[in-house]
């Protein structure tokens, strides 16, 4: 039998996200009959991994939050664990050519981590590295116009998607 999960979540240290309190996603959860949610927070990056300082602010946890997120999410999968099970996570991005920075932080909460969601959301473009679901206009400039054509933009995406597997 199929159990619903909800394998992709964010909490309030999500920084472009909502700053409810996880007990309203549980409890709602819970009334639609889901039996396993998987906490899968954003980490820190690199410092200045993209060019634009407040998208930096907006993108990540800094670290002193990540302590912070794996107690707060370790909390709630005590509290409710009579109720559903919860998988303390991250959603891990794939940084090219830094994956040290991004294994080092697996293996420091290896005993913790449950599950991780592996995403592509950086490219190198126009200037460094850029989010490619930042705004429109930032793509249009940073991206777009680096690559020439939304084709090669997919494919250089494409190109990454293996390699964040790897």
């Amino acid at each position: 039998m199929l159990e619903k999960w909800d394998g992709h979540t964010h909490t309030s240290f999500c920084k472009h996200g909502s700053n409810a309190e996880l007990d309203l996603y549980l409890d709602r959860a819970i009334d639609l009959g889901f039996r396993r949610y998987s906490i899968t927070e954003h980490p820190p990056l690199p410092a200045a991994w993209v060019a634009n300082p407040e998208l930096m602010l907006e993108l990540a946890m800094n670290e002193e939050e990540l302590t912070h997120y794996m107690v707060y999410a370790t909390n709630y999968k005590t509290k409710y664990e009579e109720r559903i099970r919860i998988h303390v996570g991250l959603e891990l991005d794939y940084l090219d050519h830094h994956e040290a920075f991004t294994l080092s932080m697996v293996d420091q909460w290896h005993d913790t981590l449950e599950d991780i969601v592996m995403s592509v959301h950086y490219l190198p473009g126009k200037n460094g590295m850029r989010c490619i679901d930042y705004t429109a206009v930032d793509f249009l400039e940073g991206l777009l116009a680096y690559y020439g054509s939304i084709d090669q933009v997919v494919d250089e995406y494409y190109n990454h998607v293996p390699r964040a597997i790897d």
